[in-house]
């Protein structure tokens, strides 16, 4: 379809406006997390040498590990298509969903609480 044919099915429709919502970025990150070491004190005894308290400590070491994340940003335009003007438009950017539908909950909420609050659609 091509924008005019578009806009005449939505005017046709009796819709007044259009929401795109467009993926602009899909990018990969590698975090890495270090290893680190412990110690955790595992024998207490009192020296006749020194004359005191001693504590023995064992060490427990925690490998470091790699972490994958999929960061996408996304850009939201409102179109009036009445006036043919662009009304609305903002990029949001979400970490690392666990799928497609949270990701578009998550959007869709984000920006329809963004335009309420800038007065562009009618609030609550």
């Amino acid at each position: 379809m091509t924008d005019n044919d578009v806009i005449s099915k939505v005017k046709s429709d009796g819709y007044d406006g259009v929401i795109i919502l467009a993926l602009l970025d899909k990018e990969k990150e590698k975090y890495y997390t270090p290893g680190r070491v412990s110690y955790t004190p595992y024998f207490t005894y009192y020296s006749r040498y020194w004359r005191q308290w001693r504590t023995m400590y064992d060490r427990v070491y925690e490998p470091g590990y790699y972490t994958n994340t999929t960061n996408y940003t996304l850009e939201a335009n409102l179109y009036n298509v009445q006036m043919d003007k662009l009304e609305y438009s903002a990029q949001t950017k979400s970490f690392d969903p666990s799928n497609a539908g949270t990701l578009a909950n998550a959007v869709t909420k984000t920006v329809v609480a963004d335009m309420a609050k800038k007065g562009v659609i009618p609030g609550k």
